[in-house]
């Protein structure tokens, strides 16, 4: 049996189906999120059970990518059943995306969740009136806690029925919408008001709050991490010493590739996890989609779409699947402006190599030098964003995005999120660091144990003159380079071809301009194959091109002005 899961964006749908099939998946608080067709599988009263959670969408008439996916999907693949959630908060919408789909005759179960969040709000939603006017089982669910999933079970083994009524038309589906909400809603006790929204979305108070917070995990981030690294740190030096003495060539691979090379990566998994787990709080929260609507009024002067702040804000986590989440964008132009622009969001990649740099260079001002780097990328996006809606793309940016309601995550949904992304990040070392670790540990081996006679030494000095400007020299040059691979491998280049002294080899002024150049040039190697696999290699192309253009530029004038003041 094939279920099909719709719904609005930020309805609950990937939540619900953990609770259903009991895997873990990524679970968002703003629209955007589930930009690829997740699937599970549950055996519900001996009937074995596919669910397919497709891309959250309003309806299917637009032309988004996501939209299309779902109508391609429902239109082709033909689901035995279609699980509708909708949020309680929000049924009117939730109707309209149901009348929307009836005209597909495909038998349907609707989810009634977030039932609690509407009752906070002062409604109360009647499902057995809503089942009545549909023709279809309505279920009252809250899926972060688990209510009603055993009911919603039962209706999905019954294998839901065809909606009874049908509807073509927009304007039909919209009137009888409103129609049918105001007929099964109803207002509770006294509405609850949402202070902190006040402050939250407020251009003026807004804004400081957001950088305040941001400020905050990435000191927390640093702190909370340490004693963590420090751990790992030792653990390492453990191994690598219980292979010292050993001259065979595959104890060399492993200690002074393999653990050299991956340990100086996996060293900094702690910072990287704690700051997944601090920004997937401030997600589920709802801290993040209000810290959107402050920063609205700026992101409009810079010719962005609302919708382009999902992944911008996925950006910070890892590029790959925030090139994705700009399926979610209907306009064309709009959607390539975000793509152009979103390698310079920092990723969790180049985390490594500030904490990195800035420990080994800036001795107490860690954290300011991090935010630094932070909103400089930001600042990079918005104002090339600008610059290419004026000139290479044009028309006018508009702006649509719903606001989910504040609420407190469970920890179950934090360690999901985190978690997932964490895990990508050890994927990557285990596949593409650790092929790297050994192709690097080559290059600086032989055909001498000198680095700077070895391949990679003469690598670095064919091409040093180019980065001769920032003052950088053949090490350095490596290091950039490999970085293209991943940015991860920068760190691991580092430590390998400085000896272990980054503070021998780069000044105040090289290392901040080394930092600025990782946070702006060419993205990793996936993310540029990504990129190519939405828009084509031409304009993958130009995306390495550009990124890497900017990075030079910026990069010499911050060595410039560091070298004056520094």
């Amino acid at each position: 049996m094939k279920v099909a899961m719709v719904g609005n964006p930020n309805v609950g749908k990937t939540t619900i189906l953990n609770r259903l099939t009991g895997e873990s998946h990524a679970v968002g608080n703003y629209p955007g999120t589930t930009v690829e067709v997740l699937t599970g599988r549950a055996k519900i009263d001996g009937t074995d059970v596919e669910f397919v959670d497709l891309p959250g969408i309003y309806s299917l008439d637009s032309f988004s990518r996501d939209e299309q996916i779902v109508k391609e999907f429902l239109t082709h693949e033909r689901p035995d059943l279609i699980l509708l959630v909708m949020s309680a908060a929000s049924v009117e919408r939730g109707i309209y995306l149901a009348l929307r789909l009836s005209h597909l005759a495909i038998p349907m179960v609707i989810a009634l969740n977030m039932v609690d969040e509407a009752r906070r709000a002062g409604l109360e939603v009647d499902a057995g009136q809503l089942e009545e006017l549909l023709g279809v089982p309505v279920v009252s669910t809250v899926a972060v806690s688990g209510e009603g999933m055993d009911e919603l079970r039962r209706a999905i083994a019954s294998g839901g029925r065809v909606p009874k009524v049908m509807v073509e038309g927009e304007d039909e589906a919209l009137n009888l919408a409103e129609e049918l909400a105001k007929r099964v809603t109803s207002a509770v006790g006294e509405r609850a008001t949402s202070s902190p929204d006040v402050v939250f979305t407020d251009t003026l108070l807004g804004i400081p709050v957001f950088l305040a917070v941001m400020w905050l995990v990435f000191r927390v981030t640093y702190d909370v991490a340490s004693p963590f690294v420090d751990l790992i740190e030792v653990l390492l030096d453990m191994a690598k010493a219980s292979l010292a003495g050993y001259q065979h060539l595959a104890v060399r691979v492993l200690s002074d590739g393999v653990i050299t090379g991956v340990g100086s990566v996996l060293v900094f998994l702690p910072n990287i996890f704690f700051l997944f787990a601090a920004i997937s709080f401030l997600e589920l929260t709802g801290f993040l989609p209000r810290a959107v609507i402050a920063l609205d009024g700026v992101m409009s002067r810079f010719g962005l779409v609302g919708r382009s702040t999902v992944p911008l804000m996925l950006g910070f986590g890892c590029n790959v699947p925030a090139v994705m989440a700009t399926r979610s964008i209907e306009d064309e132009r709009s959607r390539k402006i975000t793509i152009l622009v979103l390698p310079f969001i920092s990723c969790s990649a180049r985390l490594p190599i500030y904490v990195l740099l800035s420990s080994a260079l800036f001795p107490g001002f860690e954290s300011m030098a991090i935010m630094f780097l932070y909103l400089l990328g930001m600042a990079v996006a918005l104002t090339s964003a600008l610059v290419l809606r004026k000139t290479v793309f044009g028309g006018e940016p508009d702006y649509v995005m719903e606001i989910p309601p504040l609420r407190w995550p469970s920890l179950r949904d934090v360690w999901t999120l985190s978690w997932g992304r964490t895990r990508h990040f050890l994927v990557k070392a285990g596949t593409v660091i650790l092929a790297m670790s050994v192709v690097l540990w080559y290059l600086t081996s032989f055909p001498s144990e000198s680095v700077e006679s070895s391949y990679a030494g003469m690598i670095g000095k064919a091409i040093s003159p180019l980065f001769s400007p920032f003052g950088w020299d053949w090490r350095v040059a490596v290091a950039v380079v490999a970085g293209f691979v991943a940015k991860e491998v920068v760190v691991e280049t580092l430590g390998i071809v400085s000896g272990g002294s980054i503070a021998g080899m780069l000044t105040q002024p090289q290392a901040l301009a080394l930092m600025v150049f990782t946070l702006l040039y060419v993205p990793c190697f996936a993310t540029i194959a990504t990129i190519k696999a939405e828009e084509g290699w031409k304009f993958a192309a130009f995306t390495a091109a550009y990124t890497t253009v900017v990075a030079y530029l910026l990069a010499y004038v911050v060595y410039a002005l560091a070298e004056v003041v520094m």
